[in-house]
């Protein structure tokens, strides 16, 4: 878990965005330790932004989406 500030114009979050099966996961442990705030999510509720800040649209989503799905 790290976020960098030094590289960028803006502070990158590198690693541990995502925490999966916070039971037993040393990350969830390091997290109660240190007092960082965690919430329970889906892929249904995720937000994405673009560099700018703005929300990124369900529609532009889709799009992106499909992309995706096309490269995999």
């Amino acid at each position: 878990m790290w976020t960098d500030r030094s590289t960028l114009s803006a502070p990158v979050d590198l690693g541990a965005g995502w925490i999966q099966t916070s039971e037993g996961n040393p990350i969830s442990s390091l997290c109660k330790h240190f007092n960082i705030k965690t919430r329970k999510t889906d892929y249904d509720n995720d937000i994405l932004y673009w560099k700018d800040g703005k929300e990124v649209k369900e529609k532009d989503q889709n799009v992106a989406e499909k992309l995706y799905e096309q490269v995999m």
